[in-house]
């Protein structure tokens, strides 16, 4: 199995269930700056609350759930450091 593979494994089998179809994606670092923990939204639409995770983490949910949208609660650098991971029309 491939390195990337194996990677993308572990980053979501760290997905945490909070509640039906709503998942805490936890953060690099645990979420200190300059990442963030963000939220992975799985029903009708999928959607991924603020983007600082980590670059890993935000390419295995993108290859994995590919978000509809992605939402972000305020402009802060770690919040929204993966913006550029995500085409435009999605944000």
């Amino acid at each position: 199995m491939c390195q990337r593979k194996i990677e993308e494994e572990i980053v979501l089998s760290t997905l945490k269930e909070v509640d039906k179809n709503i998942y805490l994606v936890e953060g690099k670092n645990e979420g200190r700056f300059p990442f963030c923990h963000s939220v992975l939204i799985t029903d009708r639409i999928t959607a991924l609350i603020e983007t600082g995770c980590g670059r890993n983490r935000l390419a295995a949910i993108e290859k994995e759930f590919i978000p509809d949208m992605v939402i972000y609660s305020h402009g802060h650098p770690d919040d929204c450091a993966g913006s550029s991971f995500f085409p435009p029309e999605r944000l």
